[in-house]
């Protein structure tokens, strides 16, 4: 599948053409496919199918003509995306354990563009930024990202932040849909975009998933200054 569609019609990257095809086959179909690939590809394409409105049928035709002979684009109808259908796709493929906390990483009940946009920024282009915030800022804006982009950021900021933002991650508790939102107001005039809502945030967890991705020097360093700071 091309990564772009050179027709006439919308523009479409091979994320959202694959949210396309996952809610023209149905749950069953889509789950078994969705299986098959990897947590980072998962939230991609869960992202695409919650940004999913009503899909015109010429742009569904295009995009299961690509496909086998068995996804026949005259016998489909129009289909619908949204939060709830990228919801439902992942609990069928994933369970309602690893879909929840995919949801929770993509930002719950809303899966706001302007953390994702945080969230597919170059580390090093935004860690200058980041580390103007204050340490619980910071580790209020990892939390809302991937943990691999969240140990990359963390890796280019300074070492007395690093212990800092690490420590208030692992204590976090509950997030305010106010606190959340002015954090969110505070990344507009860079990002250009706005979120609101709250989510509950597992602090130790959280942490846990961006140390395991940090090198291992960085993550021996970190460790033992998190147990220097919180003994």
């Amino acid at each position: 599948m091309s990564d772009k569609d050179d027709s006439s019609g919308p523009q479409l990257d091979r994320w959202q053409r694959a949210a396309i095809l996952m809610v023209t086959l149905g749950q069953d179909l889509a789950a078994e496919l969705l299986g098959q690939f990897e947590d980072d590809e998962v939230e991609h394409i869960t992202r695409a199918i919650a940004d999913l409105k009503n899909i015109p049928k010429a742009i569904q035709d295009e995009v299961v003509a690509e496909f086998e002979d068995d996804l026949k684009s005259g016998r489909l109808h129009g289909v619908r995306g949204g939060h709830d259908v990228a919801h439902d796709l992942l609990q069928a493929a994933l369970g309602s354990d690893r879909a929840d906390q995919v949801m929770q990483r993509l930002g719950g009940s809303t899966i706001g563009s302007g953390f994702r946009a945080l969230d597919e920024a170059d580390p090093t282009q935004v860690a200058p930024y980041i580390r103007r915030e204050h340490p619980q800022t910071i580790a209020l804006m990892m939390t809302q990202l991937r943990p691999e982009q969240a140990a990359a950021i963390l890796e280019n900021l300074p070492h007395d932040v690093q212990t800092d933002v690490a420590h208030r991650i692992a204590t976090l508790e509950s997030v305010s849909p106010e606190v959340l939102q002015e954090v969110e107001e505070g990344l507009k005039q860079t990002l250009q975009t706005v979120l609101t809502g709250g989510q509950q945030v597992e602090g130790v967890r959280v942490a846990a998933d961006i140390l395991n991705r940090v090198g291992t020097n960085l993550e021996r360093e970190l460790l033992s200054r998190l147990d220097a700071a919180d003994p």
